[in-house]
């Protein structure tokens, strides 16, 4: 299982959060390269063998997609054009009303920013590429930890510290709901990557619900078709968020997790960095992915666990 978020010409671009997007070539090369060297499945193959207990092709693969960036249109053409199914998990206040995820926010004000005084008088400087993604690093840390899954109100505190600007313009704009009906049309796979994007394991059950069932349930009615799979935020999860999940879903994807790889509701993803790191994966992907990723994710994630932790500081 493959995990990406969109394509992006970052060659073109200076913009600091497109190293979450694959370039263009770089993808056709990963999607020829899965195309000739593996066997493609959708999500309902898998599914469908999980179910019943049958085997699937020991060089299964199957890609998917996070969020709904417009940019996935260009990623649509080239997985078309070499037959390779795919689908595509979206964070349904997004595409249904608008709504600007909280990651986008701080994004868009971190490009447009060159220095920010943060609440213990300090300045971070953030003019160049490596200084805006240190700063996400150190606020994704305190976004992460709100209380209550609450990430849109530590991003407001956040914007509003001195130095920070907040443009008007979306670097990064999101599908619209004729789009996702468009692709559902052509046989692409449409989940539920949740309403807000928060992080599931603070949310009440309530929020839980709000996140979960309820988005389902907009999102099957805004494109008339039954949305039957999930997507993790951030590849967030615990028991109960996955019990809330398995109550509507019938299969949930996560990032790369200790879990066995083909757990229904923990589904292991690996997201290749370029089509070198793809050959790599599709070779032999343990244990040398695993370790990448807790040394790229435990350290902050802890830091999020710290007791008190409650600001950017």
């Amino acid at each position: 299982m493959l995990g990406y978020h969109g394509v992006a010409d970052r060659a073109a671009t200076a913009n600091h959060f497109a190293f979450i997007f694959s370039d263009p070539h770089d993808f056709e090369a990963q999607v020829r390269l899965i195309a000739t060297r593996s066997t493609p499945v959708s999500l309902e193959e898998i599914d469908a063998a999980l179910r019943d207990g049958r085997p699937l092709p020991a060089d299964a693969v199957h890609v998917t997609f996070d969020d709904g960036y417009r940019n996935n249109l260009d990623a649509a053409e080239i997985l078309d054009r070499h037959r390779v199914p795919w689908s595509l998990f979206a964070v349904v206040d997004a595409v249904l009303d608008g709504y600007r995820p909280w990651y986008l926010r701080l994004a868009d004000a971190v490009e447009a920013s060159t220095n920010v005084m943060l609440p213990d008088g300090s300045v971070f400087e953030i003019s160049s590429a490596a200084g805006k993604r240190a700063f996400s690093r150190k606020a994704k840390v305190a976004i992460m930890a709100a209380a209550h899954g609450n990430q849109d109100g530590v991003v407001d505190e956040l914007l509003a510290l001195p130095g920070m600007e907040a443009p008007q313009e979306n670097a990064w704009p999101m599908l619209d709901v004729a789009a996702l009906r468009e692709l559902r049309a052509a046989g692409v796979e449409i989940g539920n990557h949740s309403a807000r994007h928060r992080n599931l394991v603070r949310c009440s059950a309530a929020d839980l619900h709000e996140e979960i069932s309820s988005a389902r349930a907009r999102l099957e009615a805004a494109i008339e078709a039954r949305v039957r799979y999930f997507a993790y935020p951030d590849g967030r999860h615990d028991r109960r968020v996955r019990v809330a999940v398995a109550r509507d879903h019938e299969l949930a994807l996560a990032t790369w997790t200790m879990r066995p790889p083909l757990d229904r509701f923990a589904l292991r993803r690996y997201e290749p960095v370029n089509v070198d790191d793809l050959a790599r994966i599709l070779a032999k992907p343990e244990p040398w992915y695993g370790a990448r990723w807790a040394q790229w994710n435990l350290a902050a994630r802890a830091r999020e666990r710290a007791p008190g932790r409650k600001a950017f500081v």
